[in-house]
């Protein structure tokens, strides 16, 4: 699931390199189900933390979900 978000992205990535407003907006669309899909499976199998390596605390898998739909608003706002 997650090689299918970051598939999504490259492909908009290339969307967005051809000026191909749709298509664009298509994938991250894709991507952000991807990642939805993601963070339920790992929600379920795992417990959010704070770690020395991580940059935001985790408290669970959902906590990045507002990010992913953001970074998909603004690319879309874009074209």
């Amino acid at each position: 699931m997650l090689s299918l978000y970051y598939a999504e992205k490259l492909r908009g990535a290339c969307k967005l390199a051809e000026g191909d407003g749709a298509g664009v907006s298509k994938h991250m669309e894709k991507a952000e189900f991807h990642w939805k899909e993601y963070s339920q499976v790992m929600h379920s199998m795992y417990k959010g933390m704070q770690t020395q390596r991580s940059i935001t605390n985790l408290k669970d898998w959902h906590s990045l979900d507002g990010e992913v739909e953001a970074e998909s608003r603004n690319v879309n706002l874009r074209n």
